[in-house]
């Protein structure tokens, strides 16, 4: 038997509606490289289970099913999906996203290949609804060749999860930090700046996969969940704790710089919090980019409390 080239992964919950259309683009797909999918059911309410059972005996030679008997959440059945794969590279196929193009991993294989600089090759999605129609949305994705920091600074991403193809040991370093015992949802911002850390990331401006947005009653966590102020804080103080422990002084600033404009745009001007706690939570940040905005900031603030009596 060959090598396995890539470990597709599919988590999936709840998504009886969209579950086949992503096989079926994955079943669609024409490559030299031979690939594993593992798709990992989740305990789903609906009949999503009963679905990929029909998959499984059409196709035994390709999908391996792990049906949960008690809901992981995403995180926990992630983790378990990862380490079943044996791929040289990782990519993950979330249950209500699908693929466009049939040569997409062929392409993103082909150029890791060639690039060994390279950990990672994401590239552009089509962003749909629910009854997969186009929407006029579009993804926070990277529009040049090379992603860097001055995207992720812009809140920008090189991809969304199911258009990034990873090297498997890279991710699996990343994957292996604590922070996702923590369970820090969303987690693909985490996973850029660990592949950040790690080499560069290119990306294909091409539109080869489908991105379901469903802004109510979906599975996706963009539609079931909405931070407030105080829990992005929490998510971009683990943020940081991870770029520290990656040994990356680029993306530990990065990250500080993201946390800086929620504390500032987020909190303070948007009164969530009082120049008090802002200062008080502006000690999380350490280097010195980051400090001097902070004077700025301070002084800022200072203005703004002499003008108009605040404290």
């Amino acid at each position: 038997m060959k090598d396995i080239m890539v470990s597709i992964l599919v988590p999936t919950y709840g998504h009886e509606k969209y579950i086949a259309e992503a096989l079926e683009s994955i079943l669609k797909q024409k490559t030299q490289y031979p690939y594993e999918v593992i798709v990992g059911e989740d305990a789903s309410p609906d009949k999503t289970r009963h679905i990929l059972r029909q998959y499984e005996e059409e196709h035994p030679d390709i999908f391996t099913m792990v049906y949960r008997d008690t809901n992981l959440g995403s995180a926990a059945n992630g983790q378990d999906l990862l380490g079943r794969a044996s791929g040289k590279y990782i990519i993950i196929l979330e249950g209500d996203d699908f693929w466009l193009a049939e040569d997409k991993l062929e392409k993103q294989v082909t150029y890791l290949e060639k690039h060994p600089q390279y950990v990672a090759v994401a590239h552009n999605c089509l962003v749909v609804d629910k009854a997969s129609n186009p929407i006029d949305e579009s993804y926070p994705e990277c529009k040049d060749t090379e992603y860097t920091l001055r995207h992720f600074r812009r809140n920008i991403l090189p991809g969304q999860t199911a258009s990034i193809l990873y090297r498997a040991i890279p991710y699996r370093q990343i994957a292996a930090d604590e922070i996702w015992k923590q369970n820090p949802l969303p987690g693909d911002q985490i996973v850029i700046l660990g592949a950040f850390a790690k080499g560069r990331i290119h990306c294909i401006q091409e539109k080869m996969s489908a991105y379901r947005h469903i802004s109510s009653n979906g599975t996706s966590y963009s539609a079931n969940k909405r931070m407030g102020f105080h829990q992005k804080i929490l998510w971009w103080q683990m943020a940081m704790d991870f770029t520290r422990r990656q040994g990356n002084k680029k993306i530990e600033i990065a990250a500080e710089g993201r946390y800086f404009a929620v504390l500032f745009f987020d909190g303070f001007l948007q009164k969530e919090i009082t120049i008090s706690e802002a200062c008080r939570l502006y000690q999380y940040i350490d280097h010195k980019l980051s400090v001097f905005l902070i004077k700025i900031c301070d002084f800022i603030i200072r203005k703004v409390r002499s003008l108009y009596g605040k404290n």
